[in-house]
């Protein structure tokens, strides 16, 4: 059975691969499908559901049956800086967040190149 991922992130299908090993998980990409929805939601799960039903609406052409359509939206929050960057924090520091580079280190990074202020000081959490 296929699922259809809504992200352009080879590390998100790699490890959701993973995850679902009897399903066949492809990305818009993979399909030919334009896929960049506007993430005009004011939360993680408004943002997520805008995704899932773009994708959703697109995959349903190429499909015989309604398509199974998984998607996310995640991101760092800071307490120091009142729970942002938030749902912004691909736009918060694109060069870093829109990668596949796979690494922990990178929202860290994001941070203190954007604040000047050391992580190790100020709480923070990955939203997913």
């Amino acid at each position: 059975m296929k699922i259809y991922l809504a992200t352009g992130n080879l590390n998100k299908k790699r490890e959701i691969s993973q995850v679902l090993p009897d399903f066949e998980v492809v990305i818009p990409k993979e399909m030919g499908i334009d896929f960049d929805p506007e993430e005009t939601g004011t939360d993680f799960y408004q943002n997520s559901m805008i995704k899932a039903l773009d994708l959703w609406h697109k995959a349903r052409s190429l499909e015989k049956t309604p398509p199974l359509v998984m998607a996310d939206d995640s991101g760092i929050c800071v307490d120091a800086l009142d729970g942002r960057p938030g749902i912004y924090s691909a736009r918060y520091c694109p060069e870093l967040c829109h990668s596949d580079e796979d690494s922990p280190e990178r929202p860290k990074t994001a941070f203190c190149t954007k604040t000047g202020r050391a992580v190790a000081t100020t709480p923070a959490r990955w939203y997913c």
